[in-house]
Protein backbone atom coordinates (compact mmCIF):
# COMPACT_ATOMS: atom_id res chain seq x y z
CA UNK A 1 0.00 0.00 0.00
CA UNK A 2 1.02 3.57 -0.86
CA UNK A 3 0.06 6.88 -0.01
CA UNK A 4 -2.32 8.76 -2.09
CA UNK A 5 -3.33 12.31 -2.47
CA UNK A 6 -1.83 15.87 -2.23
CA UNK A 7 2.06 15.71 -1.95
CA UNK A 8 2.09 19.58 0.24
CA UNK A 9 -0.51 20.17 2.61
CA UNK A 10 -1.38 24.14 4.20
CA UNK A 11 0.83 25.31 6.67
CA UNK A 12 -1.94 27.32 8.46
CA UNK A 13 0.86 28.81 11.00
CA UNK A 14 3.08 30.44 8.05
CA UNK A 15 -0.58 31.19 6.03
CA UNK A 16 -1.62 33.11 8.60
CA UNK A 17 1.83 34.97 9.76
CA UNK A 18 2.18 35.78 6.07
CA UNK A 19 -0.90 37.12 4.98
CA UNK A 20 -0.98 39.27 8.55
CA UNK A 21 2.47 40.86 6.69
CA UNK A 22 0.88 40.97 3.42
CA UNK A 23 -1.15 43.52 4.98
CA UNK A 24 -4.60 41.32 5.12
CA UNK A 25 -3.74 39.88 1.38
CA UNK A 26 -3.98 36.35 1.40
CA UNK A 27 -0.72 34.43 0.97
CA UNK A 28 -0.80 30.70 1.21
CA UNK A 29 2.20 28.75 2.09
CA UNK A 30 2.31 24.69 1.80
CA UNK A 31 4.86 22.37 2.88
CA UNK A 32 5.76 18.87 1.94
CA UNK A 33 3.59 15.90 3.27
CA UNK A 34 5.00 14.85 6.50
CA UNK A 35 5.46 10.74 6.18
CA UNK A 36 5.94 8.58 9.14
CA UNK A 37 8.83 7.07 9.26
CA UNK A 38 8.00 4.79 12.38
CA UNK A 39 9.65 0.66 11.94
CA UNK A 40 8.06 -1.89 13.80
CA UNK A 41 10.50 -5.14 14.55
CA UNK A 42 8.52 -7.66 16.65
CA UNK A 43 9.85 -11.15 17.89
CA UNK A 44 7.42 -13.66 18.95
CA UNK A 45 7.77 -17.22 20.37
CA UNK A 46 5.90 -20.20 19.75
CA UNK A 47 5.96 -21.24 23.72
CA UNK A 48 3.04 -19.90 24.54
CA UNK A 49 4.74 -17.22 26.97
CA UNK A 50 3.16 -14.87 24.63
CA UNK A 51 -0.32 -15.85 24.90
CA UNK A 52 -1.46 -12.80 27.46
CA UNK A 53 -0.36 -10.42 25.04
CA UNK A 54 -1.96 -11.71 21.83
CA UNK A 55 -5.56 -9.60 22.10
CA UNK A 56 -3.15 -6.27 22.43
CA UNK A 57 -1.09 -6.95 19.45
CA UNK A 58 -3.79 -7.95 17.75
CA UNK A 59 -5.67 -4.72 18.41
CA UNK A 60 -2.20 -2.55 17.80
CA UNK A 61 -1.42 -4.02 14.27
CA UNK A 62 -5.03 -3.73 13.01
CA UNK A 63 -5.04 -0.21 14.31
CA UNK A 64 -1.71 0.78 11.97
CA UNK A 65 -2.59 -2.15 8.86
CA UNK A 66 -3.89 0.69 6.56
CA UNK A 67 -0.30 3.00 7.25
CA UNK A 68 1.76 0.11 6.00
CA UNK A 69 3.56 0.52 3.31
CA UNK A 70 5.45 -2.39 0.57
CA UNK A 71 9.03 -1.87 0.66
Amino acid sequence: MRRTGATEELDLDDTIKSTARNAGLLDIKMVPERHNAVKVLLFLDVGGSMDPHVKVCEELFLSGADRVQAS
